[in-house]
């Protein structure tokens, strides 16, 4: 039988369990009566009860000794003693816990769900390049796993909430259920170059035409500007000029506990330079500013 509990339930039906009829006793060591002329005192044996087994053959019960019981089922004196300790003069155990969770130790879903609420309370930013590709957010650099918890430490507080889950289930739910990092990509990749790292060994030679292609325009461009630079410092009357719209630069930035939480404008900053002055302007907005290009 694969189940224990059922062996246990089998072995205690095949098992009575007694008072003893008779108490063997034996007299004092020196079997002599004492000073007031009561006799010795006798030591009763310390079992209270006999243990009797049997195995039912053809409806009946055949009574066999303990050894016989044991080697049948092939057990020991031990687990013997397991099922009377469990069941005392009862023909069925209770269920065997062995690798069975409490209900005591299990996080309620609600903990769990404050959790992911609170994660999904702090304002996420997304690549500048390669948001087409992938659904990975980021973090500022200030933050990291640990101070979050502490922050979800003290929004429990605040709202009053009693369950707080530890660290370790805080990290869980931070690693398995969400893709967020902290640290910024430290190149924006064009959505050309990005497919290309990303792809497998077949995709790459898929792609490999265009993203070559795609290389050497970018090598072509830098020696036109090189050389368009050194034509601008030669002649004043010939403007060379090199201008980006950098990425979004989320606002207000500060440590503050509260800021984390706070909704966040995107800032834009486009900038030109003056290959042959080294002069250079930036023209900065915010996200609910409407500009206008005639």
């Amino acid at each position: 039988m694969a189940d224990v509990n059922r062996q246990m339930d089998f072995i205690a039906r095949h098992i009575e369990v007694r008072n003893k009829g008779r108490n063997t006793t034996k007299k004092e060591k020196n079997g002599s009566e004492s000073d007031s002329g009561d006799k010795g005192k006798e030591n009763s044996s310390r079992r209270a009860y006999s243990n009797y087994y049997f195995f039912t053959i053809n409806l009946a019960k055949t009574s066999v000794c303990k050894q016989f019981f044991l080697n049948t089922l092939s057990i020991s004196s031990q687990v013997v003693k397991a099922v009377i300790k469990k069941t005392g003069v009862h023909e069925t155990v209770n269920k065997d816990l062995r690798g069975k969770v409490c209900k005591n130790s299990l996080i309620e879903e609600d903990v769990k769900q404050n959790i992911r609420d609170h994660i999904n309370s702090f304002e996420f930013i997304e690549s500048h390049y390669c948001r087409t590709n992938t659904s990975r957010l980021y973090l500022p650099p200030s933050l990291n796993v640990s101070k979050m918890y502490s922050l979800y430490e003290e929004h429990c507080k605040d709202n009053n909430i009693k369950k707080i889950a530890t660290e370790s289930m805080y990290r869980r739910i931070f690693s398995e259920e969400f893709n967020i990092s902290f640290v910024k990509p430290k190149k924006d990749l064009c959505d050309i170059c990005y497919a290309y790292d990303i792809s497998t060994t077949e995709e790459k030679e898929k792609l490999e035409e265009e993203y070559f292609l795609h290389r050497e325009n970018r090598t072509k461009a830098r020696k036109i500007k090189d050389l368009d630079k050194k034509k601008a410092l030669e002649n004043p009357h010939f403007l060379a000029a090199t201008f980006d719209l950098q990425k979004a630069l989320p606002v207000p930035k500060s440590d503050v506990a509260l800021a984390y939480y706070k909704l966040k404008r995107q800032t834009y900053n486009f900038s030109i330079f003056n290959l042959g002055t080294d002069d250079g302007t930036c023209y900065m907005w915010h996200e609910v500013t409407t500009v206008w290009l005639s």
